[in-house]
Parts: C-alpha cells; structure tokens; sequence
C-alpha cells in the first residue's frame, strides 16, 4: 500500500466520521428517541468498517494469512476482548502464522 493511498484512507475515513457526527447539527432530528440515537451513535463505526474491511484482505499479500486474521479479530470481538488486545493478538498471530508460511 502506497503512502498515497494511505493518505487518502485517513482523509476520507476522518470526512466521513466528522459528516455523520454533524448531521443532527445541521438536520433538526428528534434525538429523544432511543432508535435514533443508537442509529447516530452506531453510525460512524458502520461507514469506517465499510471502508476499512476490504483492504484487510490486500493487506498482507496473502489472502489465507489476511482471513486467519479477520477471523481471529471476528472472534475475539464477538467475546468482547479488549479492543486493542484484539488487534494486538490479530496482528501477532498474522504475523507468526506469515512466518510458518
């Protein structure tokens, strides 16, 4: 991945974060009740995994080591880890499993 593309990443995922939180700033929404604010909240996370789950399987090169990884990452938020054990434990264990292979 070029630093360019990394670039434009981060831009377009910071856009489109910044736009969803501001649009009850400029769209009068009824915000009392419990549907629509859980729709705001979960909002941005929906747009920023859209946008980030298609390079986890270009990231590494190797389509297998990519999908051990999203599953290691799939299961340990399904139990709730820590997030950023998540990613630590993902990252590792992509790594290992690159060097075995």
């Amino acid at each position: 991945m070029t630093n360019q593309k990394i670039f434009f990443i981060v831009i377009i995922l910071s856009c489109s974060t910044i736009f969803l939180r501001l649009i009850p700033l400029f769209i009068k929404v009824d915000t009392s009740s419990p549907k629509v604010r859980t729709f705001f909240k979960a909002l941005p996370f929906a747009a920023l995994s859209s946008l980030i789950f298609p390079d986890i399987f270009t990231s590494t090169g190797n389509m297998f080591t990519s999908f051990i990884g999203a599953f290691i990452a799939f299961v340990l938020a399904y139990k709730k880890v820590n997030l950023g054990l998540n990613i630590l434990i993902s990252v590792l264990s992509v790594y290992l499993i690159s060097l075995i292979i």
